[in-house]
């Protein structure tokens, strides 16, 4: 008899880091979405009957140093200067399922607004929703971006379309920097 690790919660976050090295922008991109504590393992992409989301605050007061822990995880990095790169989460949840979907998008070279858009699409590709794409195109207007001092960007969003719940989190960022890696990652984090 196996042991069944079946998620009870989750919770999205997104994170950028800049460096020297391309593995301290990614360690400084888990600081910044408040995972750099944890072994993280990638999984794919079912969210659970009866799995709950959390906040970030909430989901890493359940989180201990080191646990190993289960993610969906859209990760870009770049070197190159003046390129823009984005990560984004999308979930998707049919009322008539017992199960959703995660779908991470990452790319470099896209406007932030067409990787959610495209992260959008490909979640209600999943589903019985690809059929009612006006809908869809409706999504694309509720979308909103948030733009910091430092030129980083960040969305996320929920939406009903009919009895789906669609939910995405994303971040942008232009390496402005010469020589310096630039990481971007939004993940769902699966908590026991």
């Amino acid at each position: 008899m196996g042991v069944h690790l079946i998620p009870k919660y989750y919770f999205l976050t997104s994170g950028l880091g800049i460096h020297d090295y391309k593995l301290i922008s990614f360690e400084f991109a888990l600081r910044n979405a408040g995972c750099e504590k944890f072994n993280l393992v990638p999984v794919s992409s079912i969210i659970p009957p009866e799995c709950e989301k959390l906040t970030v605050e909430g989901g890493l007061k359940k989180l201990g140093t080191g646990e190993i822990v289960f993610c969906v995880m859209s990760r870009i990095s770049t070197v190159q200067k003046n390129v823009p790169v984005s990560a984004v989460i999308t979930s998707i949840k049919e009322e008539h399922k017992n199960h959703g979907y995660f779908l991470e998008n990452g790319d470099s070279k896209s406007e932030f607004i067409d990787v959610i858009k495209e992260a959008i699409k490909m979640s209600v590709s999943m589903t019985d929703l690809a059929e009612n794409k006006v809908r869809v195109t409706d999504l694309f207007e509720k979308i909103s971006i948030l733009t910091d001092e430092r030129g980083i960007s960040s969305s996320k969003g929920v939406h009903h379309i009919g009895s789906s719940k669609i939910e995405w989190q994303g971040i942008s960022g232009n390496n402005t920097q010469k020589k310096k890696w630039l990481t971007v990652l939004s993940m769902a984090v699966f908590i026991f």
